[in-house]
């Protein structure tokens, strides 16, 4: 699989063909997250993101899928995701432009960010101390 290598990840407006895959085991490889997710779809390529220093697996990575159907059917099951033996959560990879700015994030190329996590309206510094060192 090559990271970044496939065609655009959209096929039309709000049709979404990348996921984003969290909370990865570091044991799990791509060919198991193309082993599981290939039974949802045709994948154009997938990648588990690795620091580029040290080689090692982060715990993340993305799919890209050859039709938006099959996010669709990846995200009715997005309770039965499990590789490496971990629950491994998956949203919709929603492009940098739809959430209205420019991206800093570190994939070069990379053009998505995964949607939801933080809570809206997070006041009084809630969160510096684990997201304060970016």
């Amino acid at each position: 699989a090559q990271a970044y290598g496939g065609p655009p990840s959209r096929n039309g407006p709000g049709q979404v063909t990348k996921i984003f895959l969290g909370g990865l085991s570091l044991e799990t490889t791509e060919d198991e997250v193309i082993s599981h997710f290939g039974n949802y779809g045709t994948i154009n390529d997938a990648v588990v993101m690795k620091d580029k220093m040290t080689g090692k697996p982060r715990g993340f990575g993305f799919v890209n899928f050859d039709d938006p159907t099959s996010v669709q059917r990846v995200m009715v099951d997005k309770d039965a995701h499990v590789l490496g033996g971990k629950l491994t959560e998956v949203k919709p990879a929603v492009p940098e432009e739809q959430l209205g700015g420019k991206g800093k994030g570190g994939g070069k190329g990379m053009g998505m960010v995964p949607f939801g996590g933080l809570m809206m309206g997070m006041k009084g510094g809630k969160g510096k101390g684990r997201f304060g060192p970016y």
